[in-house]
């Protein structure tokens, strides 16, 4: 179809399902031909538009050279009621439940009450947000045929990781690592060689800030006598680390930008993730307060949907909460907008997998998250999430498997403290009191403003016979929380009911008020 190129849904491609029409409370499908349409237009787009942009050109009546095509889309305006007088609300549907919402009709709720629907500004965000990256092709050393093969290997699955995990747009060049032109709009370039020497490959990575900037990642692999090394594993653990430091550097550049002037959607949405990813009760605040001027702005925003909910469900499950339920509701309510929103984006996913977690609702977090993974299998946070959900679901063995996946793919991100306290809660639920009270201790010394990791350090303290620390950890507690209880922080904590009695002993024998 020659004109089809004009015509796309924004990410989700082929993955458009028959459409259907409420009018008057009553259903009415689509057509098999008018169906058709979505998917063809969507199958055969070449250059990416809102899915607003593409509604408003159907019913804007936008010239189109092909008959056949031309045919189809008349067939979808008169399926879908040309005639306006008739309040109306019109959906199509992604297979996992996105509704795409149609501009210039108006639109009745099915309690009947007609609002008109506007071009969200969070699309048009959405749609700049992300920095351009490119992956520049590796260097052989020597200059020989197999190991160029090895290397363009090596450097197609390094693009190929980042452009799935979501974060930036990737462009894999065909220019050498070593030439000066180009790459001027580049926000950010990954360089490297792959060397072979006698003691075997050696495989040297680095992540820099636009053309020739500044290093934010170095990474060096081997040497590796196999002569495999460079395909069993170096350049997923690369794309982790990049990930992650791509992802620090765009939160702190959306700090620099908001303090520097009127901040933008995306550069609040930014900051706000930072500040959640914190697990701190002062930066909880803040992020929400962020939050709500991106809601105001961008209401159907899915990522400050998602974070909202994480930021309640924080707020539930680490006695920050002065209304618990009520926030567990509100962390509910906000990841119920947010899934049909945010299904093709693996952040989005994995913000809404972890406050459904934090609710008690592991059975809705776990094909979240794992489809977070399927999109993203290099994301450590995902790892890391998915190992909590374990250790919430008395499965230790998986879950510190997750936590040292986690730590191995960026070692050096922020959020590292969680996996380390993760990681000990999942020992402790295995009953391995001296791993659990290690690994926790490191994971308070890289955040010592994580409070709430003493529910879990205090009893593993107590089962080694360290009474002394359980007390002065009981004291960290009330210095935060002077009226916790017992009964109050287990009742905020979503362990199974076996590990939450094993923590209420501990914490009971540790000194804290039963209630």
């Amino acid at each position: 179809m020659a004109a089809a190129g004009q015509f796309a849904f924004g990410r989700f491609r082929s993955d458009l399902r028959t459409g259907q029409l409420w009018r008057d409370g009553g259903e009415v499908s689509l057509t098999p031909r008018a169906a058709a349409v979505l998917h063809t237009l969507a199958q055969q787009a070449q250059e990416l538009v809102t899915r607003q942009e593409l509604f408003e050109r159907i019913w804007g009546g936008m010239a189109v050279t092909d008959d056949a095509l031309t045919s189809c889309i008349q067939e979808l305006r008169r399926a879908l009621g040309d005639d306006a007088r008739q309040p109306r609300y019109i959906e199509t549907r992604h297979r996992r439940g996105y509704r795409l919402m149609i501009p210039a009709v108006p639109i009745v709720d099915r309690g009947g009450t007609v609002a008109a629907l506007q071009v969200s500004a969070s699309a048009r965000t959405r749609g700049m947000a992300r920095p351009l990256l490119a992956v520049f092709p590796l260097q052989a050393l020597p200059d020989e045929e197999c190991l160029n093969a090895m290397a363009a290997r090596v450097t197609a699955e390094i693009a190929h990781g980042l452009w799935r995990g979501g974060i930036c747009d990737v462009a894999e060049l065909d220019r050498p690592a070593s030439d000066e032109g180009g790459g001027a709009e580049l926000t950010y370039a990954v360089r490297g060689s792959l060397l072979r020497l006698d003691d075997g490959l050696t495989l040297s990575l680095r992540c820099e800030t636009g053309h020739r900037g500044a290093a934010l990642w170095f990474g060096r692999f081997g040497p590796d006598r196999s002569g495999i090394g460079p395909l069993a594993g170096w350049p997923r653990s690369a794309i982790g680390a990049i990930q992650s430091a791509i992802q620090i550097a765009e939160m702190r550049r959306a700090r620099q930008r908001n303090s520097d002037g009127d901040p933008e959607v995306h550069g609040l949405l930014l900051e706000a993730h930072a500040l959640s990813g914190a697990l701190e009760p002062g930066a909880n605040r803040q992020a929400l307060a962020l939050l709500g001027k991106v809601l105001d702005a961008a209401p159907d925003e899915p990522r400050a949907l998602a974070l909202a909910a994480w930021c309640h469900a924080q707020r539930s499950v680490y006695n920050w909460s002065a209304d618990a339920a009520r926030d567990r509701r509100d962390g509910a309510r906000f990841a119920t907008s947010a899934i049909p929103l945010g299904a093709d984006d693996p952040t989005c996913l994995t913000m809404i997998g972890t406050a459904r977690s934090l609710i008690r609702d592991h059975t809705g977090a776990g094909p979240l998250l794992t489809r977070a993974l399927q999109l993203n299998p290099y994301s450590s946070w995902i790892h890391s999430r998915l190992g909590w959900l374990a250790t919430y679901l008395d499965q230790p063995d998986r879950a510190i498997h997750h936590f040292r996946t986690a730590m191995r793919l960026a070692p050096l991100d922020p959020a590292m403290f969680n996996s380390m306290m993760g990681l000990g809660s999942a020992h402790f639920v295995k009953g391995r009191f001296t791993p659990a009270i290690r690994w926790m201790e490191r994971g308070l010394a890289l955040n010592p403003r994580a409070i709430w990791a003493y529910r879990n350090l205090v009893p593993a303290y107590v089962a080694v016979g360290k009474q002394m620390e359980a007390e002065r950890g009981v004291e960290a507690i009330l210095s935060e929380h002077p009226s916790l209880s017992i009964a109050a922080a287990c009742g905020a904590m979503v362990f199974s009911r076996p590990t939450t009695a094993r923590l209420a002993e501990g914490l009971l024998r540790g000194g804290l008020p039963s209630g």
